[in-house]
């Protein structure tokens, strides 16, 4: 996103290129990279905007990777199955 649609929408339309000019917004696993997206790149983005955004997902979902990855097994690793 910060390497190729910000360049894109610079050039196309009539946006003020400059980070004081340009905001973000996200609702859910999008508010939480609207967050953090302006954390690390603060010279394309100076404003958020997040609705629900998942802050803390690792904690909700990371410790339970292991055992869904042990289900998986059972079906070849195809999540769809």
């Amino acid at each position: 996103m910060c390497d190729e649609v910000v360049p894109w929408v610079d050039a196309r339309y009539r946006a003020i290129p400059d980070a004081a000019h340009r905001a973000i917004a996200g609702k859910s696993s999008g508010g939480f990279g609207a967050m953090i997206t302006p954390i690390l790149r603060p010279d394309l983005f100076g404003a958020l905007a997040t609705h629900a955004g998942d802050a803390y997902y690792e904690y909700a979902y990371v410790p339970e990777f292991p055992q869904v990855v042990r289900n998986l097994r059972n079906y070849g690793g195809d999540i769809f199955r």
